[in-house]
């Protein structure tokens, strides 16, 4: 396979309290790559604004970009924020399992960090059936989407706690 087309960067999916973004900059890393965090893109647009502040370039890609970028060994580290961590694993936003996997099958280190406690299950139907607040469904529709899964150790190289 010839030269990769992408760049190497850190992969950032969930929502993560500011000291972690002060980390980040501590470590010097200049870029990041971002997952869109579909249905609602409220998480990307959290991250992109917490990275900018702290001149980190963001570069926000489609959630299943990852699978091409994790073959492409274009993915150094995966940093998910965690709702609930318990012995068994962690709730992560949807899309957490998948990076898990990923980073497993291609032996890329998946670290998860606290975020906030409260959180929804199921998202609304306005957020599955609006794509960035616009419609792109007609008519009266009902929708559920799930917004966070289950993530098993097995997948998980590091579980930073509130105190670290």
């Amino acid at each position: 396979m010839g030269k990769s087309i992408v760049s190497k960067y850190c992969l950032l999916h969930g929502i993560f309290h500011p000291e972690f973004f002060d980390d980040l900059k501590k470590q010097k890393i200049k870029q990041a790559y971002v997952m869109e965090g579909r249905p609602g893109l409220k998480n990307s647009q959290r991250i992109v604004k917490e990275l900018l502040k702290r001149d980190i370039k963001p570069v926000v890609i489609a959630d299943n970009m990852a699978g091409f970028l994790f073959y492409q060994n274009c993915v150094t580290k995966v940093f998910a924020g965690y709702h609930i961590e318990n012995a068994k694993g962690v709730m992560l936003e949807v899309g957490g399992l998948i990076l898990g996997v990923l980073a497993k099958k291609h032996n890329v280190s998946l670290e998860v960090y606290p975020g906030p406690e409260e959180f929804n299950f199921l998202g609304q139907s306005k957020d599955l059936l609006n794509f960035n607040e616009q419609k792109v469904v007609s008519g009266q529709h009902n929708a559920f989407v799930p917004l966070v899964e289950w993530v098993p150790r097995k997948y998980i190289t590091k579980v930073c706690t509130k105190e670290e």
